[in-house]
Formats: C-alpha cells, structure tokens, sequence
C-alpha cells in the first residue's frame, strides 16, 4: 500500500506519525509537519491537499501488512505466529506506530477517519479468524472453542502487550515477551 505513495509523502506520514506519538493529535498542525521534515508549509500542499489527507495516508500505513490466508496456504499455528511476530518487528522498527495504532480514540473526532480505523480493526481480525479456522479444519486448534474467541484473546492479549510495551518506553524486549505470549496461547489452543 505505500508504493502508492512518494518518497516524500512517506516521509510526510512518516513524520505526522512520530508528532502523532510524541505530542498527540493537537500538535499535529501542517505546520509542524513542514517543520519536522525541513520544508516550507506550502510545499506540504503539493504532496497532500490536507491534514486530513496525511492522516488518510497514516491509517493506510497502519493497515498494511498482514497475511490474507486462501485455502491454499500452508496454516497452523506457525502461521498465526508469523502474523503476530511481523506486526511485533513493525513496531520495534517503528515504535511510534505502536502509540497510535492502539490509540483508535484519536481519530474519533472525525467520522470518516473513524470508519476506516474501524474497517482497517476488522479486515485484521477477520483475516485473523480465517487463519484460525482453516488451522481448525485440519484439526490442528481446538474446535469447542469458536475461531471468533481465540482470535480475540490473541488480538487483545497481543494489544496489551504493546501498549505494556510502548508505555513503559521500550523497556524489555518485545519480540522475546510474544515468543512466551505464543507459546503460552499454543498450549492453551493447539489440539492435544
């Protein structure tokens, strides 16, 4: 999704992004923008119409990525694992997507910014499920618990462990605590 973008308009939503995390959403002005990236506020204009337009292009960085599974696919366990572990290098290489990728409330003043947050929550976890339950088909996860539920301990247990993660300013490995989180979830899921 962003091979749509320039090299500049990624540095813009780049750089609406880190202002975003570090001062919150009221400090993200065009402005301020220009400022971080060593521009003229009118040449914002030529690479967005708008702020609006930047935050547009944040949500669809925040959306990429993600496996989209077909019955064709190798699935189990691993699979749901290798989900979880490139969305966790994603915010150990970009630790400010995790401050607002959980922070779904700053875009709530805007209606169309809202919806497609809430779009962009539920193609995740409905790619989610479809993992799950083609690991089911194959007798792999437990079947008496619905894909619907596992999908949603493993979203919300992984959403805590970031916003851990991010509020304690990156202080203990992240990658090392989801290995334990995956296998912790294997033992609980995984037919036995």
């Amino acid at each position: 999704m962003t091979d749509k973008y320039t090299k500049r308009q990624l540095q813009i939503i780049h750089s609406a992004v880190d202002l975003i995390a570090s001062r919150g959403m009221s400090a993200l002005t065009m402005n301020r923008i220009a400022t971080e990236i060593n521009v003229t506020e009118p040449a914002l204009y030529r690479h967005f119409k708008s702020k609006k337009d930047i935050l547009h292009g944040v949500i669809n960085l925040l959306s990429q990525s993600g496996i989209v599974p077909n019955e064709t696919e190798n699935t189990g366990w691993d699979l749901i694992e290798h989900t979880m572990q490139g969305k966790i290098e994603k915010f150990e290489d970009y630790p400010s997507l995790a401050a607002i990728i959980f922070s779904e409330e700053i875009f709530s003043g805007d209606n169309d910014l809202s919806t497609k947050i809430n779009n962009m929550m539920e193609v995740t976890q409905d790619r989610f499920i479809r993992v799950i339950q083609m690991t089911q088909k194959k007798g792999n996860i437990r079947e008496d618990i619905e894909a619907e539920q596992i999908a949603l301990f493993m979203i919300g247990s992984f959403r805590f462990l970031v916003t851990q993660w991010r509020l304690s300013g990156n202080k203990f490995d992240l990658s090392k605590r989801a290995i334990s989180l995956f296998q912790d979830a294997r033992e609980l899921f995984l037919v036995k």
